[in-house]
């Protein structure tokens, strides 16, 4: 089974004095929809759609208490489906709770949970530390997603990083006769991003994609084997 995937998401960023910021320069209410497209190629049994579409809209915002402690709240409503035979099963509901204590300036210690809404997944915890020990490298020892980062070069124009990291990925949708189905895997990669400082930014990343599933109906109905993939982005 092959699978290809193109998302599109647009930020907006609304000041709200309502939230608390702890003196810094500003708090903000995030507003950012966004859609994707996926093109499966297989498997043969059981028998996928060509195409999987998603729209849905994106909410958060990032209070911060005090010198030691913030927040990360996060939300997603959308509608995830081939859009053949549309059900309520299309609707997904998506979100993040994390809390974030700095004990050193170097250190911080992240606690939360991430609700996926996949019908293999549901939830998942979120811990772990952020540990940056000097300014050219950032180790996110975090479940479920750890990722180690070494500045590689710093450039009058842009910093240029690399990285390697681990990641649950796939998604879920509703799929005519088969109702909710999730695509699963484990993803080992490794790439390289840049923030350029005119506000530019993009990412080239490829690596392993693991213990691939298709999972509906309330059990695994396809085993998938291992296989590369290729991610890249562009943010501006």
């Amino acid at each position: 089974m092959g699978m290809d995937q193109m998302d599109i998401r647009m930020q907006l960023a609304f000041p709200c004095r309502f939230i608390p910021n702890n003196g810094q320069p500003g708090a903000y209410f995030y507003v950012a929809p966004g859609g994707s497209l996926v093109w499966w190629n297989g498997p043969s049994s059981p028998d996928m759609s060509p195409n999987g579409f998603g729209t849905f809209i994106d909410f958060s915002v990032q209070p911060r208490f005090n010198d030691v402690f913030r927040m990360i709240a996060w939300g997603r409503v959308g509608a995830f489906s081939d859009f053949v035979n549309v059900t309520s099963d299309a609707m997904r509901y998506q979100g993040q709770l994390e809390g974030i204590y700095t004990a050193t300036p170097q250190v911080d210690v992240h606690a939360g949970v991430i609700y996926y809404g996949r019908a293999r997944v549901k939830i998942l915890p979120k811990v772990g530390v952020v540990w940056t020990p000097d300014e050219n490298w950032e180790l996110r020892l975090m479940f479920p997603n750890p990722k180690v980062s070494r500045r590689l070069w710093r450039g009058q124009q842009a910093d240029w990083w690399g990285y390697v990291h681990m990641d649950y990925g796939g998604g879920s949708w509703d799929i005519n006769g088969l109702g909710l189905t999730d695509y699963n895997d484990i993803r080992l990669g490794m790439g390289v991003d840049f923030n350029a400082h005119n506000q530019l930014g993009g990412y080239f990343e490829f690596g392993g994609s693991f213990d691939r599933e298709l999972y509906f109906g309330g059990s695994r109905q396809a085993s998938l084997p291992s296989v590369l993939y290729l991610k890249m982005g562009v943010i501006f």
